[in-house]
């Protein structure tokens, strides 16, 4: 067991245990992280993810990180995805940027706080800030998504076409869920390009600070994002 740090009891893994539901349904294929240079280079994106967070919250919320070169589910290739249950996150660690494999932790993370603290995260409130009330393509009890129809919904990047709805990239647009994700990728890990978007359009800044409050509530933060 490898802990990344002194005061963060998260452990970080290199072999996949996938819960036994998840095997009886899925084929699950993946490649391991097995040279030592690529698994420290993984952990720093740990160091960097934890510092977002207090370390009483993430240690109560998540438990385990387990990185892969890359997974596939049913044929569907993966850049991360969680275990609710067991507090676990399994992510690619691969050739991709920092901002890249520090953006899926965070992302993961949300989905992971989202999923197992429903009651607390004012959904009505959150889609308040969509222009449209038909905004999503998938609703949440929707958990598999079709690659062919989602397709042209992928990007994470920025598109200033979308701000005004509600949302700052095309993946906002498949569910609740992964619209909360985006946000989440991007205030912790791209705020000086978020900040200005927030300033100028009420919706994106409502659910900036949406999330943070949910955050706060939960203790994984003390002090509002920058």
């Amino acid at each position: 067991m490898v802990s990344a740090s002194d005061c963060i009891a998260i452990e970080i893994a290199y072999e996949p245990k996938w819960p036994e539901n998840w095997l009886a349904d899925l084929v699950i294929t993946w490649t391991p992280v097995t040279n030592k240079s690529e698994r420290n280079r993984c952990e720093t994106f740990v160091k960097e993810f934890e510092k977002a967070y207090s370390s009483d919250g993430l240690n109560r919320r998540l438990k385990k990180i387990v990185f892969l070169k890359e997974f596939s589910m049913s044929g569907q290739d993966f850049g991360g995805t969680y275990d609710p249950i067991n507090g676990i996150i399994w992510s690619t660690c691969n050739a991709q940027s920092k901002v890249n494999h520090v953006g899926t932790l965070h992302h993961e993370f949300s989905s992971l706080l989202f999923y197992n603290n429903k009651e607390r995260f004012d959904i009505e409130k959150w889609e308040s800030f969509n222009r449209r009330r038909d905004a999503y393509m998938y609703s949440e009890e929707e958990r598999w998504y079709d690659p062919a129809k989602i397709k042209d919904t992928l990007s994470l990047e920025l598109n200033p076409n979308l701000y005004n709805d509600g949302f700052i990239a095309n993946y906002n647009r498949v569910s609740l869920e992964e619209d909360i994700n985006v946000f989440a990728e991007y205030i912790y890990t791209q705020p000086k390009k978020l900040t200005p978007i927030g300033k100028k359009y009420k919706r994106v800044h409502g659910k900036i600070e949406h999330l943070k409050n949910f955050y706060r509530q939960l203790g994984v933060i003390s002090q509002p994002a920058n």
